[in-house]
């Protein structure tokens, strides 16, 4: 051969290799095409996952995929100790969320606010909703809805007297008190003096309604109603910061309502009955008898699962041609309807959420679905055929759609919600350098064979091992939730395998068998306990909320994982009602030592071929080295 061929060989041979190293979907992170993500705000990792590269028993294998590591826990030993049940750091300051805003105006001024038009959207930490600064055009928004809310308000049944009859005595009384419910604590002295002086500055030049008004756009616009500010007081040994009674309530109020205290609360923090585990206990029950409390279990489910997402779906005309507004709209209210049944009516089990055979449809969704004897457009309960494959929330519509492509279902994202929203386990993202954009239709292949390249590519097989093996489970559902047997008239492979779990590790046919073993998993409840912080202290769990995650899982458990238990739980836990410092008892041993230090899945971990392919990289450059110096040589 010539030495110019020859060179040019060497160059072929290099492209080729590095292409095969470098080939890759890169779906894992980004979301399914069509449906728009959330302004979101990710904080740094907590840590990467500590597995071994080469496990000394990997499995059986399937055709999900190539073995993998089976566990992410650390060898046989001794529980890692957690010395001292310490809240780590202050919280930071927290500004109301579009939803507590809302409701918080409601409750006070008996106003209703769009906020979704009139607000922009929250930031988000881990998929929830937090309150973080205000940027100058959200401080005009608030202007603005303070000006409109307030030239509304009928002060006739705000005030403790009648327009025509206000006197210094009734200002001075509803100051005090409305300043109480805004700042959500009393006011000081100094604040009851100026609101005093405004209204009566406003009132001389003007009329009393009219200064009145402006009292209440005064108290809309403070940055203690705008934020939940909590100083707190130091314990009597000086080693922690508790909440005052007033901050209990606020909290209490804005996790288990997303609102404003009531009344009762506040009597309670005047009485100083707001102290003790007991007291805050009895407050929690009480509360989550009130319709506010399905509400704000509403705001969590619809973040944890995305639901807002159907609101703006659309998807492909071609492929599905009858998916519409209306549809979309049907899947959000079947699983409303199927958790607050759940909850609030049933059991209150998050192993029934996932393992339910029944659900809530009317007769358009039962037609999508393609089940029958369901007649009218009221939604009500109805047994889920077993030919479906149908079970719990994992193989309802609204889940199957908002996790799927706009022309094809997708096992990556799938994959990915059991893996992040079930595990609490987070892959590496994808890549910079890779296409975000799933395979291509084709009418002779499943949508399993023309996902395999994610599993067979070296650069790829790392994290999409963790992530498609469960999303091929799903594959008798397609992108807008129908069962189906086959596909491109293959008959649907819907085997998979649970890998890097603590408890559910091994192969399953299908949803039904998933959903079995998520229900089963000390893991997946532990997680969900995670979930509830951070919807609650809005900000991700750290390895310092060890303690707050063991007691509330623990407590979980025992009550047979009684979501009802949990929110009381959450409040009822020491953490809840101090914002930092060490605590009176030790948390003791912890057995599950992945509660918050190995949440970080580093997909090079489960790469068997890791290593050659960035040996396959360098072979290339070298190989593109020699044909370059050939060239030159020959010229």
């Amino acid at each position: 051969m010539k030495p110019k061929s020859y060179s040019l060989v060497l160059l072929l041979c290099s492209a080729v290799i590095m292409s095969i190293t470098a080939g890759c979907y890169g779906i894992i992170g980004s979301p399914p095409s069509g449906n728009q993500p959330p302004t979101t705000r990710t904080n740094p990792p907590i840590a990467r996952a500590e597995v071994p590269t080469t496990p000394a028993d990997a499995g059986p294998k399937t055709d999900a995929g190539p073995t993998t590591p089976e566990s992410t826990q650390p060898p046989e030993g001794d529980p890692i100790p957690i010395a001292k049940c310490e809240i780590p750091e202050a919280l930071q300051l927290r500004r109301l969320t579009r939803i507590e805003y809302q409701n918080t105006i409601r409750d006070l001024l008996g106003q209703d606010v769009d906020v979704k038009s009139l607000l922009p959207p929250d930031e988000q930490t881990f998929g929830f909703a937090v309150g973080e600064g205000v940027s100058l055009s959200l401080s005009q928004a608030y202007m603005s809805i303070a000006e409109e809310t307030v030239a509304k308000v009928d002060l006739d049944k705000l005030l403790p007297c009648k327009v025509a009859e206000i006197d210094d005595a009734c200002a001075t009384t509803f100051i005090k008190d409305f300043g109480l419910r805004t700042y959500r604590r009393p006011l000081k002295q100094t604040e009851v003096d100026r609101a005093t002086a405004l209204y009566k500055d406003l009132q001389s030049k003007y009329d009393a309604p009219t200064a009145m008004r402006s009292v209440l756009h005064m108290f809309l616009q403070s940055p203690y109603f705008i934020y939940r500010i909590e100083r707190g007081e130091t314990t009597t040994d000086g080693k922690a910061t508790k909440l005052n009674d007033y901050e209990i309530a606020s909290r209490l109020s804005y996790v288990l309502w997303a609102s404003t205290p009531d009344q009762t609360l506040y009597d309670a923090a005047a009485k100083g009955e707001l102290r003790t585990k007991e007291q805050i206990t009895l407050q929690a029950r009480r509360m989550i008898q009130d319709p506010k409390a399905r509400q704000t279990v509403h705001y969590f489910f619809s973040q944890w699962l995305d639901l807002e997402k159907l609101d703006n779906m659309s998807k492909s005309d071609k492929e599905y041609p009858n998916f519409n507004v209306e549809i979309a709209d049907d899947l959000r209210k079947e699983t409303e309807k199927f958790i607050d049944h759940v909850i609030w009516e049933g059991d209150g089990k998050l192993k029934t959420l996932l393992t339910a055979r029944f659900t809530f449809l009317n007769e358009r969704l039962a037609k999508h679905y393609g089940i029958d004897g369901v007649t009218g457009t009221e939604f009500r309960r109805v047994e889920l055929p077993a030919t479906q494959q149908r079970m719990g929330l994992l193989t309802q519509g609204s889940f199957l759609a908002i996790h799927a492509n706009k022309d094809q279902s997708s096992p990556i994202h799938r994959g990915l919600f059991v893996r992040k929203n079930m595990l609490c386990q987070i892959p590496d993202p994808p890549p910079n350098d890779i296409a975000l954009q799933a395979p291509d239709l084709d009418p002779n292949l499943s949508t399993r064979e023309r996902f395999e390249q994610h599993r067979s590519d070296p650069s790829c097989s790392g994290c999409h091992m963790l992530l498609d093996p469960i999303g091929f489970g799903f594959e008798h559902f397609d992108a807008i939730g129908r069962f189906r047997d086959k596909e491109n008239s293959r008959d649907i492979d819907a085997t998979g395998h649970m890998h890097v779990t603590e408890d559910i590790n091994g192969p399953f046919n299908g949803t039904v068998e998933l959903a079995q073993k998520l229900s089963q998993s000390k893991q997946v409840q532990r997680c969900f306990v995670r979930l509830w912080y951070r919807y609650s202290f809005g900000r991700e769990d750290t390895p310092n909320d060890a303690c707050f995650v063991q007691n509330v899982t623990e407590t979980f458990l025992n009550k047979d994982g009684d979501i009802r238990e949990l929110l009381i739980a959450v409040v009822a836990h020491k953490m809840f009602s101090h914002l930092k410092g060490e605590l009176a008892e030790p948390v003791g041993q912890s057995s599950s030592p992945l509660v918050a230090n190995r949440a970080k899945l580093d997909c090079t971990a489960f790469s068997p071929s890791q290593d050659a392919s960035s040996w396959l990289f360098l072979l290339s450059l070298l190989f593109a080295w020699i044909a370059i110096r050939r060239l030159r040589r020959s010229a």
